[in-house]
């Protein structure tokens, strides 16, 4: 913010862009290896996708899983009956009403907090006539700072309750956002 206090953001941006630049040049001069160095004398061949079937991966004489062989070919239909599986487990994911509300309010919370992130430098620079480094060094380090202990804490507390109610993070959620509106209208003085 001290480079566009004296030009414009463009030059802020492509300051900002330089030591990312720079590490373009080692990587472009990275070799890739050769293909096939580091695969042992068997190659690994892996599951197909939404399979259960594990057998494929035991030795037939010992039934360890000490050897690997080719996966069987995927069975069309099997594959189906699981895509069919599924569906119980969305339609009752989305069918639930604590859910939709919960998902509604986290959407609805998380664009309020982008709105709130692109107008606050706005409002403090025409309310409070705020130059933009004064703005932008108060946001870093508030944001910064709440982001870092507000996400371990709040982690460790979710964790906490959880343990004793089955539905604590989700009251942990209702509770923060509650606890945080004193603070939300605070910075508006």
């Amino acid at each position: 913010a001290g480079i566009a206090q004296f030009s414009s953001w463009r030059i802020a941006v492509a300051v900002i862009a330089i030591p990312s630049l720079l590490l373009v040049i080692p990587s472009l001069l990275m070799r890739e290896p050769a293909r096939g160095l580091s695969d042992g004398p068997q190659d690994v061949v892996m599951a197909p996708l939404l399979s259960d079937d594990v057998s494929y991966m035991s030795d037939s004489d010992t039934g360890e899983g000490s050897s690997f062989s080719r996966p069987p070919p995927v069975n069309k239909s099997v594959l189906s009956a699981k895509i069919e599986s599924t569906k119980p487990l969305f339609y009752s994911i989305f069918c639930n009403f604590p859910f939709i509300c919960l998902w509604i309010a986290a959407m609805l919370r998380l664009c309020a907090g982008f709105v709130q992130g692109a107008w606050m430098p706005a409002f403090y620079s025409r309310v409070h006539g705020m130059e933009p480094y004064e703005i932008s060094l108060y946001l870093s380090l508030v944001l910064t700072l709440g982001g870092l202990l507000g996400s371990n804490i709040g982690g460790w507390v979710a964790d906490l309750w959880s343990s004793k109610d089955p539905g604590g993070k989700a009251w942990l959620c209702a509770a923060s956002s509650v606890l945080s509106l004193p603070f939300l209208l605070g910075q508006l003085l």
